[in-house]
């Protein structure tokens, strides 16, 4: 299908007026899935500290984590009651943000749960217990997530304090994410079954071409570093940069049936986007990667997701998720 930038530029006009920003778009202010080195490895920036000086205490290790990947892995003593503290570098928090903290835990036996308290203080070690997780019994990674209380504007170090009981085995994290809410970037999906009238019913037959447009627009007063490269793959593998977030016609998510291999990143896929403008890219979401063949209609999201970094500088880290966008299958 031809497209002009005439059409490209009108699209996204319509879509970014009729579009709203979401609760679900969260910049990742820390993320860290320990993966970052030849072998786990503690990141270089993060401090472990034996607080009880009983030779036990949090270790990276090469697995464990999610997806089977390195986590970092607190072993008990089997004699002495942990007291053993996690610590990532100091972040700028202001108050009135919703903050958020992420984490995937595991224990190596469920009849032996591991305590972990998240804690916040302004040095290495101390602090106030603003969470209690409750206690970690899952022998395969399990998502916790809750919001950090507010704060006196300032930097804070969000520390992961284990206080397990003597003789527990091992308790592991991964995928560790301290988040707030994006304000200044959105992701738009526009789906049309015709480009040139937009108004008109996205109706397809099953195995039609379903053609849209996924742009990531900087609404904000400065530029941002994105990711522009949007390949497509599942929303639950979060080194993903594009998924789409299909609901079916009995209400239940479409699964992702595609097996993507993730690519290595390449310098020109960082864009430096200023105020106005987006990446973007045009689509065909009836390419194979979804069973869309049952009749009814359909709704979908783009997920916009990005936790890597260029060779030089920094880009943006987040999630961002559109407005649905819907079609039927006749």
């Amino acid at each position: 299908m031809k497209r002009t930038l005439a059409v490209v530029l009108g699209l996204c006009v319509f879509a970014f007026l009729s579009s709203s920003l979401r609760a679900e778009n969260r910049q990742f202010l820390l993320y860290e899935d320990f993966t970052d080195f030849l072998t786990a490895a503690i990141p270089p920036d993060w401090a472990v500290e034996d607080a009880n000086a009983d030779g036990y205490t949090w270790e990276a290790v090469e697995w464990g984590g999610v997806r089977g990947g390195p986590a970092a892995r607190y072993f008990s003593n089997p004699d002495a009651a942990a007291d053993d503290w996690l610590i990532p570098p100091a972040l700028p928090l202001e108050s009135g943000v919703d903050y958020t903290v992420d984490l995937h835990a595991r224990v190596t036996d469920s009849d032996q749960p591991h305590l972990l308290q998240i804690v916040v203080g302004t040095s290495p070690g101390t602090g106030d217990t603003v969470l209690d997780l409750p206690p970690i019994a899952s022998t395969t990674p399990t998502r916790y997530t809750d919001n950090l209380p507010g704060v006196v504007p300032g930097e804070y170090y969000v520390q992961f304090r284990t206080v397990t009981p003597a003789d527990r085995l091992a308790l592991y994290l991964s995928r560790i994410i301290v988040s707030e809410p994006e304000e200044n970037l959105e992701v738009v999906l526009q789906l049309d079954a015709d480009v040139y009238e937009p108004d008109d019913p996205n109706v397809f037959a099953a195995g039609d071409e379903i053609p849209l447009l996924v742009f990531v627009r900087n609404n904000g007063p400065d530029p941002v570093t994105l990711n522009g490269r949007l390949d497509v793959a599942d929303e639950n593998d979060i080194s993903a940069v594009l998924a789409y977030r299909i609901t079916g016609p009995d209400g239940s998510l479409v699964p992702f049936e595609g097996r993507i291999a993730a690519p290595l990143r390449r310098p020109r896929d960082f864009k430096e986007t200023p105020s106005g403008e987006f990446v973007f890219k045009f689509d065909n979401l009836n390419a194979g990667f979804f069973d869309l063949s049952a009749p009814g209609d359909y709704s979908v999201q783009a997920v916009y997701t990005n936790i890597h970094q260029p060779e030089t500088g920094t880009a943006w880290r987040g999630v961002l998720v559109s407005e649905p966008s819907t079609f039927t299958i006749e």
